[in-house]
C-alpha cells in the first residue's frame, strides 16, 4: 500500500464562485445572450457580472441512461476545466446534446474551443 497520499490541486477544482448554481443563475445566462451551435454542444454564453469564468452543464435524459450522461459531464468538467484559462470572462452553459454521447473527449474540447471565438463585445450589461 502507498503512504503517499495524492492530493487534487486547488486551483484545478471547481469552487461555487466558478459554476452557476441556482436556476436563477441559469436563466439570467438565458435571457440577452447569444448561443453557438456546435456538433456536440449548444453554447449559451453572457457577458459576466463577476470577475471569474463561471459554467453551468445541461445533460437531458434524451443523451443517454445515468452512466452515459454521468460520463459526458465528468467529460464536459474536465475540458472546461483545461481550456478556462483561454476562454472569454462569460458565464456560460454547455448543453449537451445527444450526440455527446458517442462523441470522445477531443471532439467535446474542440466543441468547446468555439467560445474562444465568441464574441463578448459590450453585450448583455
Amino acid at each position: 500500500m502507498c503512504s503517499v497520499r495524492l492530493r487534487p490541486r486547488l486551483y484545478q477544482r471547481f469552487g461555487k464562485a466558478e459554476r452557476l448554481r441556482k436556476s436563477s443563475e441559469y436563466r439570467r445566462v438565458g435571457r440577452k445572450s447569444r448561443k453557438l451551435y456546435g456538433r456536440f454542444l449548444i453554447i449559451t454564453y453572457r457577458s459576466a457580472l463577476t470577475p471569474c469564468r463561471r459554467f453551468g452543464l445541461v445533460v437531458s435524459k434524451r443523451v443517454g441512461n445515468a452512466v452515459v450522461r454521468n460520463r459526458v459531464k465528468r467529460r464536459l468538467r474536465e475540458a472546461w476545466r483545461c481550456q478556462k484559462s483561454e476562454l472569454p470572462m462569460c458565464d456560460c452553459v454547455l448543453r449537451a446534446r445527444p450526440s455527446a454521447a458517442t462523441a470522445s473527449y477531443v471532439q467535446l474540447v474542440n466543441d468547446i474551443g468555439l467560445l474562444r471565438k465568441a464574441r463578448l463585445d459590450g453585450f448583455g450589461e
